[in-house]
């Protein structure tokens, strides 16, 4: 990583669930995007989450972004992709959000016999104009609880 980009690991507790938020930013052009991003983006979450459900998630995340993106667009000419994986650790729910060209990838270990793309079919570029007209949507929000009886599965038949 340089000093454009970053990573943030945070639990919160939201509703009574406990959610791990993994964020990952790759800043271009200056740092200050990132860091932006990386300072403020899962507190947003949180504020915004009415509770830990992946679609409650997804939502916060789209408000949260967007809200990011507005203080981005006074005073600096940097910007960055940025990767947000929220596990509700209570649910066994994975939700990912992404803006940019950055993608999160869910693998077992310690070997990657199955993997899953969590951010790449449905991605969503930071634009004004998706943001100004509120269509920022979904990037992904899946239950890993499938994921883990696909992994349970793979590792019974090796």
């Amino acid at each position: 990583m340089t000093g454009q980009d970053g990573l943030c690991v945070d639990r919160i507790v939201i509703a009574g669930e406990i959610v791990c938020a993994a964020l990952l930013c790759d800043g271009h052009g200056g740092h200050e995007a990132a860091v932006l991003v990386l300072n403020e983006l899962v507190a947003l979450v949180h504020r915004y989450a009415v509770d830990g459900s992946s679609a409650a998630l997804a939502a916060a995340a789209r408000r949260a972004f967007a809200e990011c993106h507005e203080k981005l667009q006074v005073g600096t000419t940097a910007g960055t992709t940025a990767t947000l994986v929220l596990v509700n650790e209570s649910s066994a729910e994975i939700t990912c959000a992404s803006v940019g060209d950055s993608f999160a990838v869910l693998y077992e270990a310690p070997a990657p016999t199955l993997s899953r793309l969590l951010s790449h079919e449905s991605q969503v570029l930071c634009t004004k104009e998706n943001v100004a007209t509120n269509t920022m949507r979904e990037c992904c929000a899946t239950t890993s609880r499938s994921l883990i009886r696909q992994n349970d599965k793979a590792r019974q038949q090796t």
